[in-house]
């Protein structure tokens, strides 16, 4: 089996590589009709942390599907926890992962599956801020920024309104609430005050 081969690239520490076995047994991070494993979105981290020293290079912290599944099955606070396992942040994309699970949180537990589009919006304003550069690079970053412009799920992106004449011109639309609509992945409404409207967006034709 796969995840005998997993456990037997582990330093031996028994009590932990009975958890570990317990949970790699269980190869998918959902259970059945959609709600996820979440013991092991929040266990696995931890141990791999205290049997490997490089648990930022591992998928655990690098893997924007991981990440994903993490937010939206547990919460962003405890990607945070993970984070804070490390003696010190050598990677950059660790470091911007940080910054923006800490100023997005709110957000993020409200909906994990608005990840891609807010870490979209995030970066953006970070390479406009020339804060980072992702042009010619094949980091991590690179990866996760390209993934944040398709992502693999559906995701509200914001887009910008048609040039004219030779300058770009970007209209910003706020809102007062979004909040999708019970019972249902493919209706989200949208409140706006200032231009006293309220709409409803069927995000699946998007």
């Amino acid at each position: 089996m796969h995840y005998q081969n997993e456990l037997k690239s582990l330093p031996r520490a028994p009590w932990q590589r009975i958890i570990i076995a317990i949970l790699l047994r269980t190869r998918t991070i959902w259970f059945f009709r959609g709600f996820y494993n979440r013991r092991k979105l929040d266990e696995l981290p931890f141990h791999y942390f205290h049997l490997n020293s490089d648990l930022e290079d591992s998928k655990y912290l690098s893997d924007i599907l991981w990440i994903y599944d993490k937010v939206c099955g547990s919460n962003c606070y405890q990607l945070l926890e993970d984070i804070n396992l490390l003696d010190g942040i050598r990677n950059e994309f660790t470091h911007i992962l940080k910054d923006f699970l800490e100023t997005h949180a709110s957000v993020l537990n409200y909906d994990g599956r608005q990840l891609y589009s807010h870490l979209y919006k995030f970066l953006e304003d970070k390479i406009g801020n020339k804060e980072i550069s992702v042009e010619h690079n094949n980091s991590n970053l690179s990866k996760v920024y390209s993934m944040t412009r398709n992502p693999p799920v559906l995701s509200l992106i914001a887009l910008n309104s048609a040039p004219r004449g030779n300058e770009e011109v970007i209209v910003e639309k706020t809102f007062d609430l979004i909040i999708r609509l019970p019972k249902t992945n493919q209706f989200i409404v949208t409140i706006s005050t200032n231009r006293e409207e309220i709409c409803v967006w069927d995000i699946i034709r998007f």
